[in-house]
């Protein structure tokens, strides 16, 4: 029996929910995370928006959970897009190692402050490493998962620099 990408979604979130609160994922926990949804990374489009934000940002940098070799292939369709970040950030990178903060590693990299960054994440581990380092976080939730989120996430909605929006489109119109 197949899932739907929703009940595919609300597994993989019921899964990491209870390291969600430690923030931090032990080695075993990310593999077998990466193996289960390694075969999707081939139907991944880019989020509505993102293209016209991108090209709108001053300095971008991304930082992502995953490998340099999961990232490539996830993204190996949109290499022209890839061009527009002055710095990436990999789930395998040294600076990670040992769930040092991705989005510290970035602003180490770029030579910036908090107050000089803007986060968009769409997941709510990654708004809370971005909380941690008293970042703004702009919150592109997933509709779908919206009921879920609130139940799960009641303190993201009540944190003053928590931003939440539906789509990339409403970040571009707002820059």
């Amino acid at each position: 029996m197949s899932l739907t990408r929703k009940e595919s979604n609300e597994i993989l979130i019921n899964k990491i929910n209870e390291s969600l609160k430690n923030k931090c994922l032990n080695a075993a926990e990310l593999e077998n995370i990466r193996v289960q949804f390694a075969p999707k990374f081939n139907n991944i489009k880019l989020m509505p928006g993102a293209k016209e934000v991108v090209e709108k940002i001053r300095e971008i940098g991304i930082a992502t959970n995953s490998t340099r070799d999961e990232f490539k292939k996830k993204i190996s369709k949109f290499e022209n897009f890839v061009s527009f970040f002055d710095e990436i950030i990999y789930g395998d990178d040294i600076e990670l190692m040992e769930c040092r903060n991705k989005y510290q590693a970035v602003m180490d990299r770029m030579s910036l402050s908090p107050n000089e960054c803007l986060v968009i994440e769409d997941s709510p581990r990654g708004i809370y490493k971005a909380i941690e380092q008293n970042l703004e976080v702009i919150w592109i939730q997933d509709q779908r998962m919206k009921k879920y989120f609130h139940e799960n996430y009641k303190d993201l909605y009540e944190n003053e620099n928590v931003y939440i929006l539906k789509s990339l489109n409403e970040v571009y119109d707002r820059l």
